[in-house]
């Protein structure tokens, strides 16, 4: 395990900048890069930003993490982790009071995976890095199993050229397998998702053979990794993914595509089922600039809200945009978040307190500097500063305090449910009819996350157990 390094120095002054739309803040150093990648919520509401920092002169770069409330306000010191080498987080998951983060380090001649493993106070718990000599691996995404395990996805340069790399993990990450695939000349798995009916489906970008342009490829995988299927989402025209979601018998695919009229990038969007056959694919213009999608989050069950960046004609710069659009490209909604400079939001997740939560990163090609964007559209953050949850549905959880027991309205008997402490550590507690049953936890604070069956709707509630 290595040692923690905080950046602490008495030149260096971190900030936060409240902008004038109250929900887009930035935080920084103007002598360091940094860049936010991802997040997650705890239930009381704070959130990890996880990210890349650069602090010295040699480019040696570092996993960096700060927590900070739906205010803007740090509630952490900038912890950064690593070793002699450079590395960069990709994806996050949340598992039993632990963020595990995986991503790629950067050596002489190659590349290595890792898995890195903090606590809710971001202590650092395991870091191991995975690789054979000679040649490169990496992880780019990292999503949970219904054993209480992971699988990774990435690329191996075991074959010619990239190939798909997907790994599984039980729930302590001890590595149980891991497996590179090779379709094509060139691939690299980007995202990954387990099938609810069992195995995994990857999404990635593969070189096509009749052209020099790179199209979605799709590999279907049993438990154990032997392959099932492969298929293409084929177009005549340069394209590829960043992330995907499950949307029940669907699966959304975001991503960019070149166009018959642009031979610069627009969001890529399409839909396939879990045999990888395309139900349906579009692109959505935004400017003649370059425009790209790089994640996706479901708001219901035909409404997904985008991130990532595109350009604006009307401040001239390339900004990061939250998009709501229907299941075939329909934009309902949008809204876009400018610091005068370069933004690209890279990660959108659900917020407690009602909205969304966009990471991403500012640059200012002046001085070279790029510093961590986290927006909160939709969000009511006085609302969020006073009380657990703004969801338009009053109902209490009774008697609370309790010793034993909570009773639920019957609004949510048929709701899904989730039990956490102040630190994030999750707890299992045992439900019967409009009951759930406390007695076996200890005195302290808790929170109830709720969930619909779609997880569309979420509420969250304090529970005191005496």
């Amino acid at each position: 395990m290595f040692p923690i390094r905080l950046l602490i120095t008495l030149i260096i002054i971190f900030s936060c900048q409240y902008l004038a739309s109250q929900n887009q803040f930035i935080f920084g150093d103007s002598l360091i890069n940094e860049k936010g990648i991802v997040s997650h919520q705890l239930p009381d509401g704070s959130i990890w930003i996880v990210g890349s920092s650069m602090p010295d002169s040699n480019l040696n770069m570092d996993v960096m993490a700060v927590r900070i409330d739906t205010g803007g306000n740090i509630l952490s010191p900038y912890y950064t982790y690593g070793t002699n080498y450079a590395e960069t987080p990709n994806n996050l998951i949340y598992q039993n009071g632990r963020l595990i983060i995986a991503g790629e380090q950067y050596r002489p001649n190659n590349l290595n995976a890792f898995i890195l493993v903090i606590d809710t106070t971001g202590i650092e718990l395991s870091f191991q890095s995975y690789g054979q000599p000679n040649q490169s691996e990496q992880f780019f995404d990292i999503e949970p199993t219904l054993d209480g395990g992971f699988v990774v996805s990435g690329f191996s340069s075991a074959g010619i050229g990239n190939d798909f790399l997907i790994g599984k993990f039980d729930s302590l990450q001890q590595l149980e397998w891991l497996q590179s695939y090779d379709l094509a000349s060139n691939e690299s798995g980007v995202t990954i998702l387990e099938n609810p009916n069992g195995g995994y489906i990857i999404a990635g970008d593969q070189l096509q053979f009749f052209g020099s342009f790179y199209n979605v490829a799709l590999l279907g995988l049993d438990a154990s990794g032997s392959v099932l299927w492969n298929s293409v989402v084929s177009s005549p025209f340069n394209s590829g993914c960043k992330s995907m979601v499950s949307i029940g018998d669907e699966i959304l695919i975001v991503g960019e595509t070149e166009t018959s009229t642009s031979t610069l990038f627009d969001i890529f969007l399409a839909r396939v089922d879990w045999f990888g056959n395309v139900k349906w694919k579009g692109s959505i213009p935004q400017s003649d600039n370059g425009d790209a999608c790089f994640d996706a989050s479901i708001k219901s069950d035909n409404e997904f809200v985008l991130t990532g960046y595109s350009y604006s004609t009307i401040n001239q710069n390339t900004d990061i945009f939250v998009i709501s659009v229907d299941s075939l490209g329909t934009i309902l909604s949008e809204e876009y978040f400018n610091n005068g400079y370069f933004e690209m939001g890279y990660n959108i997740q659900p917020n407690l307190y009602g909205g969304f939560i966009t990471t991403g990163f500012t640059f200012d090609p002046s001085s070279g500097d790029s510093q961590i964007f986290v927006s909160f559209p939709e969000i009511n953050l006085n609302t969020a500063l006073n009380q657990i949850t703004n969801n338009p549905t009053a109902f209490n959880l009774y008697p609370n305090p309790t010793k034993s027991k909570i009773f639920l309205p019957e609004y949510f008997i048929d709701y899904d449910f989730k039990v956490f402490d102040i630190l994030g550590k999750e707890y299992f507690c045992e439900k019967s009819n409009n009951q759930i049953n406390f007695q076996h936890l200890i005195a302290g604070v808790y929170f109830v996350i709720f969930s619909n069956k779609s997880g569309s709707k979420k509420f969250s509630r304090k529970v005191v157990k005496e």
